[in-house]
């Protein structure tokens, strides 16, 4: 995308967060007329007056000092994180996404729940870490699927750190498993699949492809070791659908997972330059237009 910027003759600077505060500092200087703000890197200072916008692709500190007291860890990452996302939100710049507004779309409830008012078909789900209301659930509906209520996580997908959605067993719904009854799950109605479909949309633009016959590769796409992916068409009515959820979410960027019309989840981080570079579809020009607007 940095390229695609740099063809358009615009500079570009790459911030990474996860150095921050560790290796990085952070100044906002709230005036009587004006804010500023700048970071200050080993290399470089960025002074955010000269940036036009921001993309912001993983929004994460990095961990503390381990010479820091215990006791200042939890304080450490919740105000690194908030004056980042301060320092962005004061000043008027275009921030692809907005901080708030992908923050809240994080929310895998909010999600479903604005599909569903824009008409796009959602699996029935609930959130509990109640073993007696999951063990309802799937004896009404016959199988349910656990996905994790954070989807986007520090590290790049599909790493080690990612959670992926799973069918929901036996294991989850033991009287003495600990992790259930600590860590609420989202746990979806198991949807039956001709294919998975993964979206990107930018700017009211939307990048399809779809695996198919992907049922048989079990409730998560990114478990198999192959990944047969073509470029494909939406409907009339899913792209309407997606449309109107970016708009309600007031979202301009994000990934969409569908199995078949269902929506599944979306991530206003999601990665996406897998799509460009196995199936050339150009969403890094898309980017770079959207960012130049």
């Amino acid at each position: 995308m940095a390229e695609e910027v740099e063809k358009r003759g615009a500079a570009v600077s790459v911030y990474c967060s996860d150095l921050f505060p560790s290796h990085q500092s952070l100044s906002v200087h709230c005036g009587a007329e004006r804010t500023d703000a700048w970071i200050e890197t080993a290399n470089e200072a960025i002074d955010f007056d000269q940036l036009g916008s921001i993309f912001v692709h993983r929004f994460a500190p990095g961990a503390p000092n381990p010479e820091l007291d215990p006791t200042l860890v939890a304080l450490s990452v919740a105000t690194s994180r908030s004056a980042l996302s301060n320092a962005i939100e004061a000043l008027p710049i275009r921030c692809v996404n907005p901080i708030w507004s992908a923050s809240l779309a994080q929310s895998r409830l909010l999600q479903a729940q604005t599909a569903r008012c824009v008409g796009l078909p959602v699996p029935e789900s609930v959130v509990t870490n109640s073993l007696k209301t999951a063990r309802e659930f799937v004896a009404h509906y016959g199988a349910g699927v656990v996905r994790w209520l954070i989807p986007a996580l520090p590290s790049a997908e599909p790493g080690p750190g990612v959670h992926r959605a799973q069918c929901l067993t036996e294991e989850h719904l033991q009287a003495d498993s600990v992790d259930f009854r600590f860590v609420p799950r989202l746990i979806q109605r198991y949807v039956p699949k001709r294919r998975d479909i993964r979206c990107v949309f930018v700017d009211g633009q939307v990048f399809a492809v779809s695996l198919e016959d992907s049922d048989a590769r079990g409730v998560d796409w990114r478990r198999g070791a192959t990944r047969p992916w073509q470029a494909c068409s939406l409907n009339t009515a899913q792209n309407d659908g997606i449309q109107s959820l970016m708009k309600s979410l007031e979202l301009t960027f994000a990934t969409l997972d569908f199995a078949d019309d269902f929506f599944l989840d979306l991530n206003p981080y999601g990665e996406w330059f897998w799509m460009e570079r196995s199936l050339g579809l150009p969403i890094a020009s898309a980017l770079a237009d959207c960012l130049l607007r």
